[in-house]
């Protein structure tokens, strides 16, 4: 009898040590993170104290170097009480000073200034519209664009790695399946190629020269590679008209460029 109604106890008193252990047990892949203190502790610099503004002014030599010590401006704040209300306007501020940089870097590339401190620099049309490669039995996301003069619209992959925009040219040698007849420089009135000793020719790695022309390869990473001439063409964005780019004329393509002309 006794024995039977000691054993509720027992059991809770197991259950007591069991959740105990679990509670302390340590998973060194898990960590617990208290992201309030981690906002307060890493947003809102600590104000620099009356003693630390008289080192900051002070400019020190050792062994001939001179050393000024870098403050960020937040924490030249005279108001040593840290809340996420003062984060606010910090931020706030912090945006309005970005707004007048960005517009800085505008009226620069304008060459002027625009009405009322807006920038008179202004794009219109210039892009094109990304389009999956599926339709064309490609699974990369594709541009259209124009390439030549008059333009000769052709589909490019969009690869932000790629050290080179190239496409397929004519007399292709080795070339893959595309979605476009490949281009011919010869019916573009603005194909112009690129001589050895051009300093475009320099900045290419792997350039080489071939019958006063300059040659490049390219090599990637999964095997697919490209060959030929580099050249200056003019490119079409939609209504814009980009003219001396440099591209790559590929006389020996291969590899997963299905359905596309080249790589932009």
């Amino acid at each position: 009898m006794f024995a039977s109604s000691a054993l509720p106890v027992v059991l809770v008193a197991m259950l007591h040590l069991t959740l105990s252990s679990v509670a302390t047990a340590s998973y060194p892949d898990f960590q617990l993170l208290n992201v309030k203190q981690t906002l307060i502790g890493t947003k809102i610099p600590r104000p620099l104290q009356t003693s630390e503004h008289h080192q900051v002014s002070d400019v020190s030599e050792t062994q001939g170097k001179w050393k000024l010590k870098l403050v960020h401006r937040d924490k030249l704040s005279s108001n040593t009480s840290a809340t996420f209300r003062d984060h606010s306007r910090r931020f706030h501020a912090r945006m309005q000073r970005d707004v007048k940089r960005v517009a800085s870097l505008l009226r620069r590339l304008s060459g002027g200034g625009g009405h009322d401190g807006v920038a008179a620099y202004e794009v219109n049309d210039f892009g094109s519209e990304v389009v999956s490669g599926m339709d064309q039995g490609s699974g990369e996301y594709f541009v259209r664009i124009g390439v030549g003069s008059p333009p000769k619209s052709q589909y490019m992959v969009i690869d932000s790695g790629s050290d080179i925009v190239w496409v397929q040219c004519q007399p292709c040698n080795q070339c893959y399946r595309q979605s476009d007849p490949v281009f011919d420089p010869a019916d573009s009135a603005s194909y112009a190629g690129i001589s050895c000793s051009s300093a475009v020719c320099d900045r290419i790695e792997n350039s080489g020269c071939n019958a006063g022309r300059c040659r490049y390869e390219v090599l990637y990473g999964d095997g697919s590679y490209t060959k030929g001439t580099l050249a200056l063409e003019t490119l079409t964005f939609g209504r814009t008209v980009v003219k001396n780019v440099a591209i790559g004329c590929g006389h020996i393509n291969r590899g997963m460029f299905i359905g596309a002309a080249g790589l932009l």
